[in-house]
């Protein structure tokens, strides 16, 4: 079976004492895989994210296949800022073959600080959450 380019977006969250900084909690990040169905070019995106200190939390949206002669449009429509982050068009065709797996940019996240509760906000938490709802118009 012939290998074809896959696109999908991942929701991640660091491996305790692992790769990623300190003040980073997880991180989304759109993997392109390259392999001959989704399944299996999801399976490489998540393993090689979990190589890089992350582990797969959650897939927002589908794993969908990109035609590789749209790819340099694709490009300029979804990242006009850092298309030379990615493989040009020749690159790409070369990479197909060897199931390359490639990522756009992270976009981290960190959990804010807890914030304290006082007794006014946790008396609030224990009433209902609907009182009253008037029907008159």
């Amino acid at each position: 079976m012939e290998n074809r380019l896959f696109e999908f977006t991942m929701k991640l969250s660091k491996m305790d004492g692992n790769r990623p900084p300190a003040n980073i909690e997880g991180a989304y990040v759109t993997c392109y895989a390259a392999a001959p169905d989704p399944l299996l070019a999801f399976r490489k995106g998540v393993a090689s994210t979990r190589a890089m200190g992350y582990l797969f939390e959650d897939i927002l949206g589908t794993v969908r296949e990109l035609p590789l002669e749209t790819w340099t449009a694709y490009l300029q429509r979804s990242w006009p800022d850092v298309s030379g982050h990615f493989p040009d068009q020749h690159s790409l065709t070369s990479m197909i073959p060897e199931q390359a797996v490639f990522f756009g940019p992270f976009s981290n996240f960190t959990l804010p600080a807890p914030v304290p509760v006082s007794n006014t906000d946790a008396a609030l938490a224990e009433e209902p959450l609907i009182r009253h709802v008037s029907t008159d118009h």
